[in-house]
Formats: structure tokens, C-alpha cells, sequence
């Protein structure tokens, strides 16, 4: 609905009474549904283009850290990385699975990025199936064959670590013209 539209659809309901109103929440909605179908879309994309997250983590006494990591990510939106076992994020997560996860276009002109956050519980891997599927996703992303002796990589110092998501948000995207708003929206992307 065009701006035009809108105000010919308002014109039939005189100001400031319920109807007017209850008609402007419904033009509200309709539009805060079609731009989180919008977010949903660019948060797929974001995920398709970008191969590096970044893992927000924190250990025990609350002392926080980030860590980018090459990940991949299934159907159900977890996501999968490579970590040796020693690094600062991967004992954060032994002592506490709660990480948070932005991925987003580092190389794009300030004021026009979009970012997608993601709040989930990680842990180390250790299903051999699952170790497996995660192994040929990330090689699979890598453009290289997944290691051929998964008990090789197993006694490894390095693990595949899991973070599976909670809750999703993008940055509001605003409309062409109009000020960005400084939020950010949970999405559905499933």
C-alpha cells in the first residue's frame, strides 16, 4: 500500500477516534509484517555471503570475549566451527554455553551495514554423527574435502564446537529516505 493509498483508506475515518485508529494499527502491522518477511530474507542472505561470525562469550567472573570463526550452519540455523580446545572462547563456553554470534559486512560504507544477532547455547560436539554432518558442512563451505579419519581428528587438540540459536535479530532496515532506526527486530527465518 502506497502512501497515497493509505492516506485515501485514513480519509474514510475521521481523526482521532477508535476506528481511525484501529485502521492505522492494521496499515502498522500489514507493514511490520511485510518488512520482517524483508529482515528474514536479508538475514538469510547475510548468512549465505558472510563466512565468519563473531562469538561473543564470557567466563565465569564475567570477564567477556570475542572471537571471529570461520563457521556453516545447517537447515535448523546452528552454527558450526572449528576451535582449538585451549582458545579463550572454547573454555568460556565449558564454563558457560550462553554465546552470542554477530555476523555481519565488514567492508561496506558506515552507515549502511546490517547485522545479524544471534542469542544461542553452544557446546563442544562430541556425537560422531552430528561431528560428522558438522565436518562436511564447514569443509563443504571451505570448498575442500572433509578430513577422511574423524578418530584422527577427534584426538586432536582442536574440537567442532555447535551454537544452537535462541532467538534471531537483524537491524531494523528502515525505508529508502527515511533515518534508520537504531533497533533491532526479531526475525523468524526458519
Amino acid at each position: 500500500m502506497g502512501a497515497s493509498e493509505v492516506n485515501r483508506y485514513f480519509s474514510q475515518f475521521p481523526e482521532n477516534t477508535t476506528t481511525r485508529k484501529e485502521a492505522e494499527l492494521r496499515v502498522a502491522l500489514g507493514r511490520s509484517l511485510m518488512n520482517r518477511a524483508k529482515e528474514a530474507r536479508t538475514a538469510r542472505k547475510i548468512m549465505n555471503d558472510i563466512v565468519y561470525i563473531t562469538v561473543a562469550t564470557v567466563n565465569n567472573d564475567g570477564t567477556p570475549w570475542n572471537s571471529p570463526v570461520f563457521c556453516a550452519y545447517d537447515s535448523k540455523y546452528n552454527f558450526y566451527w572449528i576451535s582449538s580446545k585451549n582458545c579463550v572462547h572454547s573454555a568460556n563456553i565449558e564454563q558457560n554455553h550462553n554465546v552470542a554470534l554477530v555476523i555481519y559486512d565488514s567492508t561496506v560504507p558506515e552507515g549502511e551495514g546490517v547485522g545479524v544477532y544471534v542469542k544461542a547455547k553452544a557446546d563442544i560436539v562430541t556425537n560422531r554423527r552430528e561431528m560428522e554432518k558438522a565436518l562436511g558442512l564447514i569443509y563443504k563451505r571451505k570448498r575442500q574435502k572433509a578430513p577422511p579419519d574423524l578418530d584422527e581428528f577427534i584426538d586432536s587438540p582442536r574440537a567442532v564446537y555447535k551454537a544452537k540459536p535462541v532467538t534471531f535479530w537483524v537491524n531494523d532496515l528502515g525505508r529508502k529516505g527515511v533515518p534508520r532506526r537504531y533497533l533491532r527486530l526479531e526475525v523468524r527465518i526458519k
